[in-house]
């Protein structure tokens, strides 16, 4: 139970992740 939460946090934690890092790679 507690390994599905975290791989369902792990996946939203890595999608909202690349979107700004990405921006800031454009940024710079």
């Amino acid at each position: 139970m507690v390994r599905c939460e975290t791989s369902n946090q792990n996946s939203r934690f890595i999608a909202a992740a690349p979107p700004p890092m990405a921006f800031a790679s454009t940024a710079t």
